[in-house]
């Protein structure tokens, strides 16, 4: 039985006097066998003298922070031989300034790794030296450090003084094609593979406090849903964004699209760019004794030119924990699985995968899970904030008063006691209880320790509006009731809803300082 087929790997770095190949490698040559070489700097092949097993790097999304929607800075780190036993069979070859030195070997040169699958060749990674540290010495075997940042480093290094400022509905993947054209040094290749929408806000002008092409980056990711998907065989060290869909749902609660970016496949190819989309996450398994608190809708194979709607829902925020849900093999319909706090640290030893299948042609593809216990709802941010709903409270069906009239209701939320932002939340059932210009006036109180509660975005007194437009649904009221910290007493809020007359308004209004709609799917935007 044959064994395991490992790629092959490999250097390159731009050096002077590089011999001119075609694109499966091999020398181009005159007709008298000469080797034609290139006038400048081409890329050279100097994986034979690469000590193993030096050669460390790093690229792409290194946090799960919502400021780490953009890839950082990778590095890579590689150890070359440098005495008489290299490729050369020269020492100081590779040490800046020595007469032996191969010409153009210095920093601020392009260098590249690539992986080999089944004859294609694959870059990895690409960038450009920063530093290089010859060991010293005359004798035994001599090193050469090579230090290097990925093309990464293009975008947080320059200025964006030649970028025209960007007006509001420019598309997301103009934006990332001017700002990379608005480089002083662009990246080897780059390619965007985005869903282009118009962005809703401006940008900022050249002379802000930022002004680099890794801000209005990061800018753009966190304003819209854009993917940047590594296609075929491209050099994708550059990209701003890899298929890192467990990263997606580390950091905050989306209906994810799977197949962001996918929008350019055609049912008609014979051999699709992507025919699988796999999303890590961290499983926890449902045990009988366990309150069950969500279950897989659907699951079903994603055929061409289909759209299939599901929802992932996940997070924590708060850096040092995650929530996990429990997948540990292809879903199934009626499967019973819940959420959980897991350390970072025992994170790894849960990972499991969720497969969606997608064949050429299919535009979208989400993961839609629906709550079975009302102990705990959903993780969502508002204005910025994560808020946590531990607790589902309806109003009675009997409440029916009209504006104007002295109703009032009092309800006592039971509130978690948790070192994390803790929210309790509201549903609205009858919709003629709020009547045309009708609307709730909110307060709440907390218990004996409510220091905790001072900073809530829901202020005592504050009024909500429930609008016209969310009519003949069902409304959902979220109260901040604390920000982080310990609640001591008898960890109850109460929350008192008093209806009184009150002009229309065109959005739900929650309190000072800001306005946010909520949406029937329980996510809320602010406006």
């Amino acid at each position: 039985m044959a064994g395991p087929v490992f790629p092959r790997w490999g250097v390159e770095m731009q050096l002077a006097g590089a011999v001119l190949c075609q694109e499966d490698g091999t020398e181009l040559c005159q007709e008298d066998g000469s080797r034609l070489v290139m006038d400048g700097f081409g890329y050279v092949d100097i994986t034979a003298d690469v000590v193993v097993p030096s050669l460390t790097w790093s690229k792409g999304k290194l946090d799960t922070r919502q400021t780490g929607r953009v890839a950082g800075i990778g590095t890579l780190q590689l150890e070359l031989n440098n005495s008489v036993s290299n490729s050369a069979g020269l020492a100081g070859c590779y040490s800046p300034g020595h007469a032996n030195c191969r010409p153009g070997f210095a920093r601020k040169r392009a260098i590249r790794w690539y992986l080999e699958y089944g004859g294609v060749r694959v870059y990895k990674w690409q960038g450009y030296v920063s530093n290089l540290k010859p060991v010293p010495g005359v004798y035994g075997q001599r090193h050469t450090l090579v230090e290097a940042q990925s093309t990464m480093i293009l975008y947080h290094g320059a200025q964006r003084q030649s970028l025209q400022e960007l007006q509001i509905e420019v598309r997301s993947d103009q934006v990332y094609e001017q700002l990379t054209r608005g480089l002083e040094r662009r990246p080897p290749s780059w390619r965007w593979s985005v869903n282009p929408r118009p962005l809703n806000f401006v940008f900022a002008a050249a002379l802000s406090q930022k002004p680099t092409a890794a801000s209005e980056l990061n800018k753009v990711a966190a304003s819209a849903w854009d993917l940047v998907l590594e296609q075929g065989n491209a050099q994708h060290g550059g990209s701003v964004r890899s298929v890192a869909y467990a990263d997606l749902l580390r950091q905050q609660t989306v209906q994810a699209d799977l197949a962001e970016g996918l929008r350019d496949l055609q049912p008609d190819e014979e051999e699709p760019l992507y025919s699988r989309v796999s999303v890590t996450i961290h499983p926890r398994k449902a045990e009988e004794d366990e309150t069950i608190l969500w279950q897989l809708d659907q699951a079903e194979y994603m055929r061409a030119g289909i759209t299939v709607e599901k929802i992932v829902s996940y997070s924590d925020g708060r850096g040092g924990a995650v929530a996990a849900l429990d997948i540990d093999r292809d879903p199934e319909p009626g499967v019973d699985y819940y959420f959980d706090r897991v350390e970072a640290d025992l994170a790894g030893a849960l990972s499991g995968s969720l497969l969606v299948e997608i064949e050429a042609g299919a535009t979208q593809s989400v993961l839609r899970f629906t709550p079975r216990h009302n102990g705990y709802l959903n993780n969502y941010f508002l204005r910025g904030k994560l808020v946590r709903a531990f607790n589902e409270v309806t109003l009675p069906e009997d409440i029916s008063p009209q504006p104007g009239e002295d109703a009032e209701l009092r309800v006592d939320l039971p509130y978690q006691s948790n070192a994390v932002f803790g929210a309790s939340l509201a549903k609205v059932l009858r919709d003629d209880a709020v009547g045309e210009n009708g609307g709730y006036r909110v307060s709440f109180s907390a218990n004996r320790n409510d220091t905790h509660m001072q900073a809530a975005l829901l202020e005592p007194g504050a009024v909500v509006t429930v609008s016209e437009w969310q009519t003949g649904v069902d409304n959902w009221l979220g109260i901040i009731v604390g920000e982080q910290g310990e609640l001591s007493g008898r960890d109850q809020v109460s929350v008192t809803w008093t209806l009184l007359p009150l002009p229309p308004q065109d959005a739900l209004l929650i309190g000072v300082p800001g306005r946010c709609e909520i949406d029937g799917t329980h996510v809320v935007r602010g406006v």
